[in-house]
């Protein structure tokens, strides 16, 4: 393809360094013979507004998945830049939105036939049956976690309950925690499997399949991965869990988890990349989350499944400003 103008749009407090991410798809860009800059953003919508117009780019890379510290408001940078008649890459506004509200993530999966753990979204924990978004009652053992949070925050070993009781009082320390609505999900005890795609539509490519690993683990303990497991490496949990490329893994399997993850990113109108997260009960693949503009770090769970396909860093960078040009420029 052509050698494009590009800003790399990503956060940037005025406390905290940048994202290490940030210069590393800038390495990528440039490796791969594109004119590439960076510009952080913090709080103020005229930061988006000024970075766009100084560096009137052929396309923006968007690595910003909060704004003004909050991480609900990742759909409005988006959605500035389509405002502005702005190519970038990955997901728009309706599909970031989509994809960060897990109750409705479920009932986009449902509703495309596709299996996901019954769920319901729990806005007063006041020791009744709380309203649910599909007529479900919860169903135990559960996972209880921040509805529109990623990142696995909120998640720790007390998020899977087994009661009603337990249930309620999860639900109060999410709600008092994270200001946000409870999302109560079947605990789907099974292996946890995360398959990434690049591409749109019929030029589409399922990565390699991934698995999360769990060791040493108590008979009867839940196997999830919390927040600590993700971001504290010194932690126990972090030490018991491993992504791996799976050994026990047949080739109908994979490739079903793999058309599931290209089926759930469509419903839910990705683009470019992405990735889904899955449990398999009994041979079915049952969708946990769908993941918008997933991280792309180095050591990440996507960079990580490309060069299990032969795919390097600065290919897979390459391959996402490809997908993304593509899309805007058809012919």
């Amino acid at each position: 393809m052509e050698k494009l103008k590009i800003l790399v749009l990503y956060y940037q407090t005025d406390t905290e360094p940048a994202d290490v991410v940030a210069a590393q798809v800038l390495e990528a860009l440039k490796a791969n013979g594109h004119n590439a800059a960076g510009a952080g953003i913090f709080r103020e919508v005229s930061e988006i507004v000024a970075a766009v117009r100084r560096r009137k780019p052929d396309l923006v890379v968007n690595l910003c998945e909060t704004f003004a510290e909050d991480p609900k408001l990742e759909p409005n940078v988006a959605g500035v830049l389509e405002l502005m008649g702005q190519p970038f890459t990955g997901a728009g506004m309706v599909g970031l939105v989509l994809a960060q509200d897990k109750v409705l993530t479920k009932m986009v999966m449902t509703s495309h036939g596709l299996r996901a753990p019954s769920a319901i979204g729990v806005f007063h924990p006041d020791g009744e049956q709380p309203p649910s978004t599909s007529g479900n009652e919860p169903r135990f053992p559960a996972l209880v976690k921040p509805s529109s949070l990623d990142a696995s925050l909120g998640i720790d070993r007390e998020a899977v309950v087994r009661d009603w009781d337990s249930l309620v009082e999860r639900v109060r320390y999410i709600q008092e925690k994270f200001a946000d609505v409870a999302l109560v999900e079947e605990f789907i005890d099974g292996r946890e499997f995360y398959a990434g795609v690049v591409g749109n539509g019929a030029s589409a490519t399922a990565l390699p399949v991934l698995e999360m690993a769990f060791k040493g683990y108590e008979k009867g303990e839940a196997k999830i991965v919390t927040s600590d497991a993700k971001w504290n490496a010194e932690s126990e949990e972090y030490k018991r869990t491993t992504l791996v490329r799976p050994r026990r893994l047949t080739a109908e399997l994979e490739a079903s988890i793999q058309n599931v993850a290209k089926q759930a990113l469509a419903a839910c109108n990705l683009r470019d990349y992405g990735r889904v997260d899955m449990r398999v009960r009994r041979g079915k693949p049952f969708v946990l989350e769908v993941n918008s503009n997933p991280y792309l770090a180095h050591e990440a769970e996507l960079a990580t499944a490309a060069k299990e396909a032969g795919l390097d860093y600065n290919g897979l960078i390459g391959q996402i400003v490809e997908h993304a040009w593509r899309r805007y420029h058809p012919e």
